[in-house]
């Protein structure tokens, strides 16, 4: 059978991407979808913020989010509610069991678990071979796999590497209506770091541990860090690990996205929406594959790069510059950067959609010093 579209990934930006075909004019193509997950585990967790739920967001009646944001450094914690937007939380097997169903409802849609070994291009079309079930053939690919990615990320690129607990506890937890999106408490000269926590009830939370650095995952040290900071600075001892996550996002701004096969279209982390310079993905990935699924009803030329503004681009290797040259700063800057703006304005601002003035009045309230000095040093990252 030659499939219409051929799924190499089934992610966020895969089933995402079949999300939104499913409630288009493509709902009855052809489509096979190929991953090595059977999607039936809580991996991940997502994060984005926006001044409506998202459409795609599962458990609709069950939304968990806030409406305050906290970061702090060893100086100053800074803590302010939100007014138009609100911070949401999505558990990865929400959406894999929401949009797994439907696609279980498709019989137009298969899923075949299994890894993809090899890609090649023949007569206007593809063919996928996989290390168990054979060779398929369609006439699009829609990626969502880095290494198959004409544009993987460089070896040599910042990582944001992340070891997180969900936990349950007997011991109340204080300042539940707060998301603390950075809480630096062990600054050092040569890494960005800092916690990550989200309560959910008196008794639960995600607290996740998190380096910038070009390092390799070390999930022992990190699971230390988070056990210690538990323990010494939220007074938690006894607690259940209900759930794991940990990852490594590609920080880099290289990589162009430009289309280089035909009918091949790079989404998700592979096609450029990781924001490199905070590592948030959920939002751009609905975004791009709405636009997508618009150009593949409208049969237009695809424009498979994730576009973004080149000013947003260079804001990005300054922050990503200073993190590599001098990562001890990056607390005073993330920090004076709620302090000073509403919390709104700068998430419109990481969310690429401030004008260029917004952009100068936000910058402006910045610690100068280093974002001179990598200017004069600007190198891209």
């Amino acid at each position: 059978m030659n499939y219409d579209y051929i799924l190499t990934g089934a992610g966020c930006a895969g089933l995402s991407f079949i999300h939104y075909l499913l409630r288009s004019s493509l709902k009855d193509k052809n489509v096979l979808i190929i991953d090595d997950s059977p999607k039936n585990a809580n991996d991940k967790t997502w994060c984005y913020w926006s001044d409506e739920i998202l459409s795609i967001h599962p458990n609709q009646d069950q939304i968990v989010s806030w409406n305050q944001v906290t970061v702090s450094d060893q100086i100053q914690e800074v803590q302010k509610p939100l007014a138009h937007y609100t911070y949401y939380h999505v558990k990865a097997i929400d959406l894999y069991d929401q949009v797994m169903t439907e696609i279980n409802q498709s019989d137009n849609i298969t899923y075949l678990t299994d890894r993809v070994v090899k890609t090649a291009f023949i007569d206007k079309g593809y063919i996928v071979t996989t290390e168990n079930s054979g060779v398929y053939t369609g006439a699009y690919i829609i990626n969502s796999i880095p290494q198959f990615s004409p544009h993987a990320s460089a070896t040599k690129a910042i990582k944001q590497v992340f070891v997180g607990w969900r936990i349950k506890t007997d011991q109340a937890l204080v300042n539940q209506n707060s998301a603390t999106l950075m809480k630096f408490d062990h600054l050092t000269q040569d890494q960005v770091n800092f916690f990550y926590i989200l309560p959910f009830s008196p008794n639960e939370l995600l607290v996740e541990y998190t380096l910038f650095t070009k390092e390799s995952l070390n999930e022992s040290m990190m699971r230390d860090k988070l056990k210690t900071y538990l323990s010494e600075h939220m007074g938690i001892d006894q607690f259940e690990i209900i759930h794991e996550e940990k990852g490594s996002i590609p920080m880099t701004t290289r990589a162009s996205y430009q289309a280089q096969k035909q009918n091949w279209v790079d989404i998700g982390t592979a096609g450029g929406c990781t924001k490199p310079s905070t590592g948030y993905t959920f939002y751009n990935i609905q975004k791009q594959v709405q636009r997508l699924i618009n150009e593949l009803e409208s049969n237009k030329t695809l424009t498979t790069n994730w576009k973004r503004k080149s000013r947003f681009i260079f804001y990005d290797n300054i922050l990503l510059n200073i993190i590599d040259k001098w990562p001890k700063q990056m607390a005073a800057i993330f920090r004076s950067m709620f302090q000073n703006n509403h919390p709104d304005q700068v998430f419109k601002f990481l969310q690429e959609e401030t004008s260029f003035w917004e952009e100068l009045k936000i910058l402006s309230k910045l610690p100068f010093k280093y974002f001179l000095k990598s200017l004069v040093q600007y190198e891209k990252h």
